[in-house]
């Protein structure tokens, strides 16, 4: 979800996953649009099909375009660039925003169509089941 974010910050020792595959159903909520928009086509599958955890530190050896930091300087920074935006004038800001949005949005719906699609064909399996009761119990 943080992917959809305007500007990304993650932290180095953090662990970042789309775990949906470790639960035998497919990505949903936009993560097959996103992932492969923000982190390239490469390790987006690679992500989506394993369902492997990652450090912030090994996604920056692997090349993500984003800010990794120690954790304690995250909200920090994070902060620091909210500042900023908020200096600049709203109709600008907005209108830039929504500007650079509009690949994403235009196509998002269409692949969290297809997505549900999939998972209408993958949730009910009772191997999904198994793989939650497994993981959470009952």
């Amino acid at each position: 979800m943080g992917l959809f974010a305007d500007i990304v910050v993650l932290s180095r020792e953090s662990i970042y996953t789309t775990n949906f595959m470790k639960y035998g159903f497919t990505p949903g909520m936009g993560a097959t649009c996103i992932l492969p928009e923000k982190l390239g086509l490469s390790l987006a599958q690679e992500m989506l099909l394993t369902a492997a955890n990652f450090r912030g530190a090994e996604l920056q050896q692997r090349g993500i375009p984003f800010a990794v930091l120690p954790r304690k300087d995250v909200v920090p920074h994070a902060m620091m660039l909210a500042q900023e935006l908020a200096d600049k004038p709203r109709i600008a800001l907005v209108t830039l925003k929504e500007h650079l949005a509009f690949d994403i949005k235009s196509k998002l719906d269409s692949f969290i169509e297809r997505e549900v699609a999939m998972h209408r064909q993958t949730i009910h399996e009772p191997e999904v089941k198994q793989r939650i009761v497994q993981k959470f119990g009952r």
